[in-house]
């Protein structure tokens, strides 16, 4: 049952996120290169800002939580190619 519920969360989830990425693709597609360009470069500098100030862990546990992500998804594209 747990997992039942963990799943149909992680379903959830998914479904959210792919939402986001759809929404986002779309008002991509609409911008300038101008507004393209602007806000490349905010992203630039807001990671550059929050990687400053992170310390040793959290960089360490970033690098770990992108690590895990990579390795959901290429899990998850091995099922996709499966089914």
């Amino acid at each position: 049952m747990a997992l039942q519920r963990s799943t149909e969360s992680e379903n959830r989830r998914q479904q959210r996120l792919r939402h986001n990425r759809e929404r986002n693709f779309a008002a991509r597609l609409q911008e300038s290169e101008e507004e393209r360009s602007n806000r490349l470069q905010e992203n630039r500098e807001r990671n550059v800002n929050s990687r400053e100030k992170e310390s040793e862990e959290e960089r360490s546990n970033r690098l770990q939580e992108n690590r895990e992500k990579c390795e959901f998804k290429s899990a998850e594209i091995r099922r996709r190619k499966v089914i």
